[in-house]
């Protein structure tokens, strides 16, 4: 795994156990509908999301939202308009961009208004991850 220049915390255990608390889900369970994820062929399990979301300094009320991400972004259907695997693979400069819309948003403290696809000094990118101890 690498990165874009963000800090990557290191996946200990019980950062990813933590993050296995926002969800019901069985750690092997395979996102539902996505198969595999195009180039590389992996396959999204929920344990292999937590630990990117713990490495990425996530919390687990953002579990769900990235768990219907990756369903989305994967799912075969839209992928024959939407492009994800050129989108991947491509050499020139490209992102996805979601939107997420309702009151989930605000649960999550999701990014609105400022700093909304950029850095928010109020919630900067490299804030330590609160892991609670005896986790």
């Amino acid at each position: 795994m690498w990165g874009d220049g963000l800090p990557i915390r290191p996946p200990t255990p019980e950062a990813v156990a933590w993050i296995m608390t926002g969800t019901d889900l069985a750690p092997d369970y395979v996102v539902p509908g996505a198969g595999r994820i195009k180039n590389l062929g992996g396959i999204p399990a929920v344990k292999s999301l937590a630990i990117l979301l713990a490495m990425a300094g996530g919390r687990p009320e953002y579990f769900p939202v990235l768990l219907a991400i990756v369903e989305a972004m994967t799912w075969e259907e839209p992928l024959k308009n939407w492009g994800l695997s050129s989108m991947i693979s491509t050499t020139r400069s490209t992102f996805p961009a979601l939107l997420s819309a309702g009151t989930i948003g605000n649960q999550i403290r999701l990014g609105s208004g400022y700093g909304l696809l950029g850095p928010d000094p109020r919630h900067p990118a490299n804030d330590p991850l609160d892991v609670p101890s005896g986790s």
